[in-house]
């Protein structure tokens, strides 16, 4: 009497897993690769003109929605209300007094009531409840229009953005643009990551930027 030979479904599931991880890690590979090769061109993207023809549809898909998120995010009115209240408070700011805010800042102790101010006042709440709507965003930060922090979900190295490229970049001399960057270590969020960068408006104006930063894993596990 012949015996029927068991099939051994976990060990084929497994495999399958395994195909499936492979396959969203080729594709990622890609898109190191790209970031590596062409960064000037993706970084100035804007997001109604993304990089649509230059990086596989599927992680493009993911990328581009994910900025149509943060860009929801930027229009929230408490969002606009604090970056407006912000920049009003330091539009009258000099260089040097910005540095001496920025040196403040770095020099505070994590706990210190000063750092944690930017952390739980009401625009850092709406962010830390957006982030639990999308746990994918391991960091998100608001800056005035002069590129002062403003509110945010973890503490940032510094206080002040707007010698950074990206921060220039997404204000774009007042007329903002959304785009994200490259995959890189992100050193407040801890993570591998991509970040994305929306202005926040009121009207026609600029009048802040978001900084969202998205674990690289998120993009994995959406392929």
């Amino acid at each position: 009497m012949h015996k029927k030979r068991a099939t051994n479904n976990s060990g084929f599931a497994a495999i399958i897993a395994v195909v499936g991880v492979i396959s969203a890690l080729v594709a990622l590979g890609g898109f190191f690769l790209f970031s590596s090769k062409k960064p000037a061109e993706k970084e100035t993207a804007p997001s109604d003109v993304a990089t649509r023809n230059q990086l596989s549809p599927e992680i493009d898909k993911i990328l581009v929605g994910k900025t149509q998120v943060v860009e929801e995010l930027a229009q929230n009115p408490t969002v606009v209300a604090e970056a407006k209240k912000s920049s009003e408070r330091n539009k009258d700011l000099t260089q040097e007094e910005i540095k001496a805010l920025d040196k403040k800042w770095v020099g505070e102790s994590e706990d210190s009531s000063y750092v944690n101010g930017f952390i739980t006042n009401p625009v850092a709440l709406e962010l830390i409840k957006f982030q639990e709507k999308n746990p994918g965003f391991v960091e998100i930060f608001l800056t005035d229009s002069k590129g002062l922090n403003a509110g945010q979900t973890n503490r940032t190295s510094d206080f002040y953005q707007a010698d950074e490229d990206w921060w220039v970049d997404v204000y774009s001399q007042g007329s903002g643009k959304s785009y994200y960057g490259e995959i890189e270590y992100d050193e407040s969020a801890g993570s591998q990551s991509v970040s994305i960068y929306v202005p926040v408006k009121d009207g026609k104006v600029v009048v802040g930027v978001i900084k969202a930063v998205l674990d690289i894993l998120t993009i994995v596990k959406e392929l």
